[in-house]
């Protein structure tokens, strides 16, 4: 009895090991059906986006990731017929999605119709509309009557028309996310307590629109430090050098000074021109290093020539100096160019007492003197 028993224990444990390995190999070949088919099924807006919205499917594949709560194509649809029946383009669309993918899930009847409608009154036009929400998408989600109308009626209250309310708009994408009463209003009561009058706040809007979006306590530092340096509280010196030195970080600063003290220019050359042309410093570096080249390689200035004319700083190598440069290197080449002419002051000229003194003078003497002058133009204007 024992043997059968024991014969049988054994055919137990044999049948077990037959499932077990059984078991092991279905388990086997199901992961190994598993491994032949890795590719995960993509959501369906990877396509959508390819098709309907010109993306690259790479592309494509990025911005799905936050459209994966879509079922349907439905909204992503009512968007971009809303989009099309008020005359955006494909690229303005394309710009709109790629800035903020999530905009496919806007609702349009709460959402875009009420915001674009709104602008639209205000003079936006629909690319103008594009590239706003692209810079800045937060404003689709924005409450119109929490946060959007009160700044923009605040905007028209310190602006002079509704054009300078949509340049502000256009290029502060910074301001537009901002709060109304923590942010913009007291950066504009500091700037007035600087001195600032109503002019010279609508000024600044629209030419240094984001300085309007910084943290109060910064305004009010770097104030403090261009009062410090010299400048007339209320002056418009004043507020130029104020948005200057808050758009620029030290290190920024300090890599422009190394910069220029290598080209010859000494420390103090550069704070004293600071001082007469605060955008001096608002030169970039690459700007800096090519005209430096031209006014002392090109010209043989001695930089000490361009310490008293950072003005010069400012001017495009490409579309003012060079043209010029070769007009009074062809008139020399002929003999017309008069003793004594100073090209750094020539330079400084408007472009019209520059056309009157040295282009249309000429015009009986060498016909073409101006037709070479607008082709320097145009060819610098091409490199």
């Amino acid at each position: 009895m024992y043997s059968c028993i024991s014969h049988r224990c054994v055919f137990l444990r044999r049948s077990a090991a037959s499932r077990d390995f059984t078991n092991f190999r279905t388990l086997l070949l199901f992961s190994t059906a598993i491994g032949e088919n890795p590719l995960p099924q993509t959501h369906f807006m990877v396509d959508y986006l390819v098709e309907r919205c010109g993306f690259s499917r790479e592309n494509a594949i990025n911005a799905s990731t936050s459209l994966t709560r879509l079922k349907s194509p439905e909204n992503p649809d009512s968007v971009l017929g809303f989009l099309k029946n008020r005359g955006f383009e494909d690229t303005h669309i394309k710009k709109l999605i790629s800035g903020w993918p999530r905009f496919l899930a806007s609702n349009v009847e709460k959402t875009l119709k009420p915001k674009f409608i709104f602008f639209q009154e205000l003079g936006l036009s629909g690319a103008s509309f594009a590239d706003l929400v692209a810079k800045c998408p937060a404003l689709l989600h924005c409450s119109m009557d929490n946060h959007i109308r009160p700044q923009i009626d605040f905007l028209r209250t310190l602006l002079q028309n509704d054009d300078d309310v949509i340049r502000v708009i256009k290029r502060g994408h910074r301001l537009c996310r901002c709060n109304l009463h923590e942010i913009i209003m007291p950066n504009i009561e500091i700037l007035r307590r600087y001195g600032a009058s109503d002019s010279q706040i609508s000024s600044c809007l629209v030419l240094h629109t984001e300085m309007f979006a910084l943290n109060p306590d910064f305004l009010e530092d770097v104030a403090g430090r261009v009062e410090k340096l010299g400048f007339k509280r209320g002056s418009p010196m004043f507020f130029c050098a104020t948005y200057v030195l808050s758009s620029l970080s030290q290190a920024t600063i300090e890599a422009k000074v190394k910069m220029l003290k290598s080209f010859g220019l000494s420390e103090e050359d550069v704070f004293s021109a600071f001082l007469k042309a605060p955008l001096f410093l608002a030169v970039s570096e690459r700007k800096f290093r090519a005209l430096m080249h031209f006014f002392l390689d090109v010209l043989w200035c001695e930089p000490s020539k361009l310490r008293s004319r950072p003005v010069l700083f400012m001017y495009s190598l490409e579309k003012r100096l060079l043209p010029r440069h070769e007009v009074l290197k062809f008139l020399k080449s002929k003999g017309l160019l008069e003793e004594g002419v100073n090209f750094l002051s020539v330079a400084q000229m408007s472009e019209s007492l520059f056309l009157k003194k040295f282009v249309l003078r000429y015009l009986d003497d060498v016909p073409d003197i101006e037709e070479t002058y607008k082709g320097c133009m145009k060819i610098e204007k091409s490199r």
